[in-house]
């Protein structure tokens, strides 16, 4: 009988335990991260220092900005104070008083703000690389669709012995309506976030605005780069006020841009949400904060 009541008490819990486990319920907990600013500074060699200064609302989405007015941000030149920043209410932006980016200099802004840790980050201002030439083919190419393209093809003399990171723009005349925002091309250069490396054919969108290209497989040559755009948006316009043609712009940029703008590409270009408001908690440059401090030099040529 003895052994009967203990042979029964140890099904009972067994049955217990099939049942606690069975309906069990997993609950994930989320922590919340230390508060952290919110920098983001995008500099052209030439121009003065502008940065924003913000607090995330919401932890996991720190980018979801709540601009701060009362922040303190200086800025350093090689390791030596420079400058402070000062609020632009018009602006709702930090603007140096008097220091301009300079090539080959390495920059430090320092940011706090009340409740906050102090953020830091470093961007040094790159050399440009200018263009060697730069053509414009009308109407040279067919879509699987039967649509004529024209090409544009720009050629740089690509620095030996550093990694260098590119974007290139092309504009239609300042005069033309509507924008342009599809380019294509084959060149397998160009980093395309949403597409296949190698695209078997000439109908794949990339952003005119963000053509995207590293000299990985060319450092050191002369590389010519292929892009072709609706013809209509490439026309030179001319009347009464003067002659306004497309163009293109390259910019030479950090790694850490590269990379920041390649997640923002992949992540909403279909979205058309503004790049400043991805979510940047694995990416970017900035210690003790969110976002991406960076300098970065321009050409543009006009097509001819």
């Amino acid at each position: 009988m003895e052994r009967q009541l203990k042979y029964y008490s140890i099904t009972r819990f067994i049955i217990f335990l099939i049942f606690l486990f069975s309906c069990r319920k997993d609950i994930n907990i989320s922590l919340l991260r230390k508060p952290q600013l919110v920098l983001h500074g995008y500099v052209a060699v030439g121009e003065p220092f502008t940065v924003t200064i913000s607090r995330p609302t919401d932890p996991a989405i720190p980018d979801s900005l709540l601009p701060l007015k009362n922040a303190w941000v200086t800025l350093n030149e090689n390791g030596v104070f420079k400058d402070s920043l000062l609020f632009n209410a018009q602006q709702k932006k930090y603007v140096s008083r008097s220091a301009k980016a300079e090539y080959g200099k390495t920059y430090t802004i320092l940011a706090g703000a009340h409740g906050y840790p102090a953020a830091e980050a470093v961007a040094t201002a790159p050399e440009p690389v200018p263009t060697v030439a730069i053509e414009h083919k009308v109407k040279s190419r067919i879509t699987d669709y039967g649509e004529f393209l024209d090409d544009v093809t720009f050629s740089i003399q690509d620095p030996a012995g550093v990694n260098n990171y590119y974007i290139a723009a092309l504009y239609p005349s300042d005069h033309f309506y509507p924008r342009l925002f599809c380019v294509y091309s084959t060149d397998p250069v160009i980093d395309r976030p949403n597409a296949e490396v190698l695209p078997s054919s000439i109908n794949i969108c990339i952003n005119a605005k963000g053509i995207l290209f590293n000299d990985q497989s060319f450092n050191g040559s002369l590389k010519k780069i292929t892009i072709s755009a609706w013809p209509k948006a490439l026309e030179t316009i001319k009347d009464s006020t003067g002659v306004y043609k497309p163009y293109l712009k390259k910019y030479t940029i950090s790694k850490d841009f590269y990379k920041y703008f390649k997640h923002i590409s992949s992540q909403d270009f279909e979205l058309g949400i503004p790049y400043s408001y991805i979510p940047a908690i694995d990416i970017g440059n900035v210690t003790n904060g969110y976002g991406l401090f960076t300098i970065y030099s321009v050409t543009t040529d006009s097509l001819p």
